[in-house]
């Protein structure tokens, strides 16, 4: 029966993977760059993701930075703001009942 790793607890099945020792698996250390692997000029930006492509939607509401990515519809607003909305409604609705005489709670 295995341990997990660093601990003298058991497993349930045995551990798939191998501390790296750079003792132990010295044959595993590069020392020299492999050919198809040369550096980049000096001054060449190297681009590894330009990240999401595609239509973007910014939220409507005024000072709200968030977005996402695909078509939206006209004045859409992120969760966020749509939360706060929701519950700014609520609040003036129980306002409004409580001005009118009702119990709002």
């Amino acid at each position: 029966m295995s341990t997990t790793f660093e601990s003298g607890a058991p497993d349930h099945v045995t551990f798939e993977l191998i501390q790296f020792h750079p003792l132990l698996h010295d044959d595993y250390i590069l020392t020299e760059r492999p050919e198809g692997y040369e550096r980049a000029p000096v001054g060449q930006d190297i681009v590894i993701h330009d990240g999401p492509t595609g239509d973007k939607a910014l939220c409507a509401t005024p000072g709200c930075w968030h977005s996402t990515v695909g078509k939206q519809p006209e004045g859409w607003r992120c969760w966020e703001c749509e939360r706060v909305e929701k519950r700014r409604a609520r609040v003036h609705r129980r306002w409004g009942q409580t001005a009118s005489g009702s119990s709002a709670w």
